[in-house]
């Protein structure tokens, strides 16, 4: 809990993980991710009951049900994580029946949150690729993962 929004993105901005994301998106965080409480207060909307569901949850997640999605899929991390979970991203790709693995060096877990630019760049390339009205670009891309620097 924080007096206030303005006081939730100062402290934010000064300490780990968060830090690591870039202004506008640390501000769009806290902009949308809190909510106004009556006394004035703020507070995250997302209840530490909420998020520990979700950590429960993406341990039933199994091949079999990822091979199911069709959809084009980037599946990005970042060189500078420590998530146990980065290993586990090649065969994830390879599992999905349109996927592209891309490993950003200079990313760490909110990778999207600290290089929108870069992420949102790649989603689409990838994505625009499957559409059936696609044309190829002049000059493909190289082969294998993304690492940017």
């Amino acid at each position: 809990m924080f007096p206030s929004r303005q006081a939730a993105l100062a402290r934010y901005a000064t300490r780990p993980p968060l830090r690591e994301l870039t202004a506008g998106a640390l501000a769009a965080y806290v902009e949308h991710g809190f909510e106004d409480l009556p006394d004035g207060t703020v507070r995250l909307r997302c209840r530490a009951e909420q998020e520990a569901r979700f950590f429960e949850a993406s341990g039933r997640i199994t091949w079999a049900t990822v091979a199911k999605a069709a959809l084009p899929t980037v599946v990005a991390t970042g060189e500078q994580s420590d998530s146990e979970l980065i290993p586990a991203a090649p065969g994830l790709a390879a599992a999905l029946p349109a996927a592209r693995h891309v490993s950003y060096g200079h990313l760490g877990h909110f990778g999207p949150l600290q290089d929108a630019v870069s992420v949102g760049r790649d989603i689409l390339v990838h994505t625009a690729a499957r559409r059936p009205d696609h044309r190829p670009p002049a000059r493909p891309p190289p082969a294998g993962p993304i690492t940017a620097h």
